[in-house]
């Protein structure tokens, strides 16, 4: 049996948002499920094409069911829902939600970071710490830590988006400030 001391630490910091992720949810109702999918793209192809000069836009699945009333199939819903990721610009984010206003569609709006500095210099930064707790528990417990034998990326979170729900925006949108963290699980031997 390895006789170790292993740590587990996150460092954490605050960083500005500088991703947009935009989602958008356009539905199409129909007596039949061919209507139902007919309206539903010709909105997605609307607000394609009137965003597609703007931002980049993607589209995912089609998601159909069937509305039933009393056992009985009475129509059909269809869903599709459509996204875009961009570098933040409040004008271009605006421009874009103000072009979504004019379509029967839903949508949110969350932000995100994306920073690979700030990402390896919390890394280091927990692995540092890690190391100075092991060095703490080592000389509580009256023995030396030798060299580094296993160090993992434990870290299940990541920059968490900011959600902001779409609305009327009179103004602006600047985004909050996001924490970040990154988890390492480092262990070492002891002499």
């Amino acid at each position: 049996m390895e006789r170790m001391i292993c740590v587990t630490k996150t460092a954490t910091a605050t960083v500005a948002a500088n991703i947009v992720r935009l989602r958008i949810t356009v539905r199409g109702t129909g007596k039949t499920s061919e209507d139902a999918i007919a309206k539903c793209d010709n909105v997605c192809c609307a607000v394609t094409e009137a965003l597609s000069n703007k931002v980049p836009v993607s589209g995912g699945g089609m998601n159909v069911s069937a509305v039933r009333t009393d056992k009985k199939v009475t129509g059909y819903n269809a869903v599709r829902t459509l996204s875009s990721q961009f570098d933040y610009d409040g004008d271009l984010l605006s421009s874009a939600l103000d072009c979504l206003a004019a379509f029967d569609a839903e949508w949110n709006v969350s932000f995100t970071a994306s920073d690979a500095n700030a990402r390896k210099e919390l890394l280091r930064v927990a692995v540092e710490e890690a190391h100075e707790v092991a060095q703490e528990i080592a000389a509580a417990a009256g023995v030396k830590i030798g060299r580094l034998i296993k160090a993992e990326y434990a870290n299940v979170g990541g920059a968490a988006p900011v959600m902001l729900r779409a609305a009327h925006f009179g103004g602006d949108i600047d985004p909050e400030d996001i924490t970040v963290s990154e988890t390492v699980e480092c262990a070492w031997e002891i002499e």
